[in-house]
């Protein structure tokens, strides 16, 4: 003969581990699905535009109304910019060349749908000046990218 009591007993234990089970599975999918969303929140961003402004005391640019952070670190006083920034030719270049009007192409984490920090800044084009002084015109042109070929 069976006992009930033995019985119940088995049955309540075999209950809680399918219960304890469903309820941990259930709590690893939820964690799992909060960190792929924190990962796509960070995702790189990519645009191609003009450069608005430029305020390397504040570290940022503002390109296509987006404010672009310039991470740096200090190191003896002085700023290294975390920002990789790149002439037409994706060799490195300082930050004080890039210019108000130049065409860029900028890479980086979006921090919010109104700004972006900066991984890398490649200058695609200058911006064709009007009524050049001397000096201003002996600057050289960049390569232009035209139809899929760059072109000077």
């Amino acid at each position: 003969m069976i006992n009930k009591k033995g019985l119940y007993s088995n049955i309540k234990v075999v209950f809680l581990t399918i219960v304890c089970s469903l309820a941990f599975t259930w709590a690893s999918l939820a964690y799992s699905e909060d960190q792929s969303n924190d990962t796509m929140s960070s995702a790189t961003n990519e645009f191609r535009a003009a450069i608005m402004e430029i305020d390397l005391d504040n570290n940022m640019m503002v390109i296509a109304e987006k404010s672009v952070i310039l991470p740096f670190t200090l190191q003896d006083n002085t700023k290294i910019w975390d920002t990789e920034f790149l002439d037409g030719t994706g060799q490195r270049m300082s930050v004080n060349l890039f210019k108000k009007g130049d065409r860029v192409l900028v890479e980086g984490k979006e921090i919010s749908s109104e700004s972006i920090r900066a991984s890398k800044i490649k200058l695609l084009s200058r911006k064709k000046a009007k009524n050049l002084s001397a000096d201003e015109s002996e600057q050289e042109d960049l390569p232009t990218l035209q139809g899929g070929v760059w072109k000077n």
